[in-house]
């Protein structure tokens, strides 16, 4: 297993707020392919199938960022690695470049790194 690296470069939380880690659904994905799918295989039962209530969870408005960070380099960085440990980083662009390092240097496949590129609409 490969250490995985999510990234949010566009986003600043309220300075009251933290990042929370990823709660993996209740129920385990079908892995009958050899890449794990969030789809139930027809040989899956119904006590297995995904659920949209195995993704519901309760979001603090506070923990939604209102405006880009400024600068964008002093946005908050989360780092789960192959083990599932979360690791929070409070600035991406001075723990960014040594993880890249540290995950992808030498090690045979690196890392997976998962960029966040969405954008807030402008509905107001």
């Amino acid at each position: 297993r490969h250490p995985l690296l999510v990234v949010s470069a566009r986003r600043r939380l309220a300075p009251s707020s933290s990042l929370s880690a990823y709660v993996p659904p209740k129920r385990p994905l079908s892995t009958s392919s050899s890449v794990a799918s969030p789809v139930a295989s027809d040989d899956d039962d119904e006590e297995n199938a995904i659920r949209m209530s195995d993704y519901t969870y309760e979001l603090d408005p506070s923990s939604i960022a209102l405006y880009p960070a400024s600068p964008r380099g002093s946005s908050k960085l989360l780092c789960v690695g192959p083990d599932g440990t979360v690791t929070h980083h409070p600035r991406f662009d001075e723990a960014f470049p040594a993880l890249v390092r540290e995950m992808g240097g030498g090690r045979e496949g690196g890392a997976h790194v998962v960029f966040n590129e969405s954008r807030v609409l402008n509905a107001r």
